[in-house]
């Protein structure tokens, strides 16, 4: 089993100011300072089709696998036979971590789920399973429940509250548009404590329509990140990111 690592940047006397939870993704973690200060919120954001989603799998994947940390997958779009055969394309078998409990697959309704958190029904699951991790895919069906009964920034307190009150590394998705274009900064962004933004852009290297696909951290809160955008690429195994920053974006 892989340790967590330890980080030393901003302490005193070589002690360590928080550990760290790596998400798997080891070029991803060398720009976070070696992964999420533990406690960190983590949003990930971009345009449909940037692996918003598949870096949430890929999170839980190299907890079970690499950390031997139980994750749960919380879904209010996609079927669990859909998410199942989106894994094993990747070369991960989600069913067979259902089977042997160290993933529990939830596919249900945003008003459900708010619900659930505030009977601690999802306490109980983190309990009965162990879990260490967990991935809300998508915040963008919260903009469908009714604003009268709740602001987004107090809803968005609510479910990142109610999962760290079970020590859960969290890792939320959440539908934007490109930052090419005009865009407003959210309750989430701004309340979100490691932000990463996913998108499609075109380099001015190609004078066809190829666009390649960036991350970008924009905040790390408690630690230093680096602020480069990188391109990268989905493959067998997830998200792979080149090691060097993205040129002529």
């Amino acid at each position: 089993m892989a340790e967590r690592p330890s980080d030393n940047s901003g302490t005193r006397g070589g002690v360590d100011a928080f550990r760290r939870t790596p998400t798997g993704i080891e070029s991803l973690d060398q720009l976070l300072g070696g992964g999420l200060p533990d406690g960190n919120s983590l949003l990930v954001q971009g345009a449909p089709g940037t692996g918003k989603t598949i870096l949430g799998m890929q999170f839980l994947q190299a907890g079970i696998e690499q950390f031997e940390e139980p994750g749960m997958f919380v879904t209010f779009e996609e079927h669990p036979r859909r998410l199942y055969r989106d894994a094993r394309a990747l070369g991960w078998d989600f069913e067979a971590h259902e089977k042997s409990r160290k993933l529990l697959v939830v596919f249900t309704s945003p008003e459900a789920f708010l619900r659930e958190l505030a009977s601690d029904n999802y306490g109980k699951m983190v309990r009965e399973y162990g879990l260490r991790r967990v991935v809300v895919d998508s915040l963008t069906q919260f903009e469908s429940y009714p604003s009268a009964v709740e602001q987004g920034r107090v809803r968005f307190e609510r479910v990142v509250n109610a999962l760290r009150r079970d020590d859960l590394s969290v890792v939320m998705t959440r539908e934007t548009e490109s930052r090419e274009s005009p865009f407003r900064v959210t309750p989430e962004e701004y309340l979100a404590d490691t932000l990463i933004q996913l998108e499609y852009r075109r380099t001015e290297e190609t004078r066809d329509a190829r666009r390649v696909r960036i991350l970008e951290v924009l905040k790390n809160r408690g630690s230093a990140h680096s602020s480069s955008a990188h391109t990268f690429v989905i493959g067998m195994g997830g998200i792979n990111l080149q090691r060097s920053p993205a040129q002529a974006l």
